[in-house]
């Protein structure tokens, strides 16, 4: 079953990101703060511009002067910096604190799982499970950030350019319209090259894999030749998907920087009448420029978010069905991770002289393999201490199935096991 092909998760893929904030909400709150606080300041370059223009053409307020508008520049550098150093830090410690505590929950469903029961995708596919699927949740989480800064920011852009010139500033975001519009669009074709790239790196992955776990067979069949053109052609299918998925993200970007300047055209048209007029600044029209280029990158990160968020959903369902859990609330269940300080320490039990083997017995014991008649059916047996039992049969007859029903590395359909006259409820837990 391929990825595309997966159900959706039994958990909306919101709810389960919820999870995830709750559980770093501290470090996760910081980092709402410093994306705000830095996406604000980017409010101070636009309206310094403005009034050094001003400025120059007399048309500043009394009391602004340059080294006033140097020192609003400084200060708001300062506060940027502060920013994106908070920034940085919180979002380390919340997607580090955050992978720990999905892959522990992610290893300990597939622990569950019965021990002979082979995973139900490739070892390329369940390390990319461990690596790009476990960081998609709480890169998204900080995503949230990033685009609240974001929207704060174009609010208050958008707010200062119409106190400023309200015709002039909706007409410059017309194009604006069209960069959501084709975000919007685009966000199918940016998810598919996005998943075929990571299927290409999924069967790279597995291969090596598959390479070193049979490096005798390869050497004793001479296939090495065989192997080496084996894996160039995997190689290559994984160049060409993020060869595509690099080239229309840079044909998107593209295309949106040409709507940001297709507003700027619209300003340099309107603007002219209104400088004759003298209802329109030198430096309104510099605050405008500036503005109106992030404004659009904001546009386009917002489309970008949505298809991160379907990539989401995605790693979600891709993770369920590694671990076979019934509820993907067990992918986020909160626990400890043990990220600092010492570990814990793993208790044994001591043993007492009931523990000592006299008598094992298995009455009805029956196992099938999945949509197959071959297994095991009612087998009966009792194993005293001290005696010696053969199990013997031909190639296929069950021997080996046998015994990984009788220790729980299968699950067994029917039947019953007892441990000197004690039922054994969960044999792989008893057989360790």
């Amino acid at each position: 079953m391929t990825p595309a092909a997966l159900p959706p998760a039994d958990m909306p893929t919101w709810k389960v990101i919820w999870r995830l904030i709750r559980f770093q909400a501290l470090p996760y709150s910081f980092n709402w703060l410093a994306a705000i606080s830095l996406m604000l300041t980017m409010l101070v370059p636009g309206l310094v511009s403005r009034e050094f223009f001003n400025l120059l053409s007399h048309q500043a307020p009394a009391g602004f002067n340059f080294w006033t508008l140097m020192a609003f520049l400084a200060l708001g550098a300062l506060v940027r910096m502060g920013a994106i150093f908070g920034a940085n830090r919180t979002f380390t410690l919340f997607a580090a604190n955050i992978q720990t505590l999905l892959q522990k929950n992610l290893l300990r469903q597939i622990l569950r799982r019965p021990g002979a029961q082979a995973l139900p995708e490739s070892t390329g596919e369940a390390i990319s499970r461990f690596r790009e699927d476990v960081f998609e949740l709480p890169l998204f989480a900080i995503l949230i950030n990033n685009i609240s800064g974001s929207l704060a920011f174009a609010l208050m852009a958008l707010a200062i350019m119409v106190s400023i010139n309200a015709r002039i500033a909706l007409l410059a975001f017309a194009p604006m319209l069209g960069v959501s519009l084709l975000a919007h669009a685009a966000t199918g074709r940016v998810e598919k090259y996005r998943r075929a790239s990571r299927q290409a790196t999924g069967a790279v992955t597995g291969f090596i894999g598959e390479t070193f776990g049979a490096v005798q067979a390869v050497k004793v069949a001479g296939a090495e030749e065989h192997l080496v053109a084996h894996f160039d052609r995997l190689n290559d299918s994984r160049r060409k998907a993020a060869l595509q998925e690099r080239l229309f993200d840079e044909l998107l970007f593209t295309v949106v920087r040409n709507m940001a300047d297709a507003g700027v055209g619209i300003i340099l048209l309107l603007a002219a009448g209104a400088l004759r007029a003298g209802t329109f600044s030198v430096g309104d029209f510099a605050l405008f420029v500036t503005y109106l280029l992030q404004i659009t990158d904001t546009t386009a990160f917002l489309g970008f978010v949505v298809a991160r968020y379907k990539q989401a959903g995605i790693s979600v369902s891709r993770m369920a069905h590694l671990s076979q859990s019934k509820s993907a609330a067990a992918l986020v269940e909160h626990g400890p991770i043990y990220v600092e300080g010492d570990l814990p320490v793993i208790p044994f039990p001591a043993k007492t002289p009931t523990d000592i083997l006299r008598r094992l017995e298995v009455s009805g014991l029956s196992y099938s393999f999945p949509a197959s008649e071959h297994g095991i059916h009612d087998i009966n047996l009792e194993l005293e201490r001290g005696s010696f039992t053969v199990v013997t049969g031909r190639v296929g007859s069950g021997k080996t199935t046998l015994l990984r029903v009788l220790l729980g590395l299968l699950p067994r359909d029917a039947g019953e096991i007892r441990w000197n006259d004690e039922l054994v409820a969960q044999p792989a837990e008893f057989f360790v």
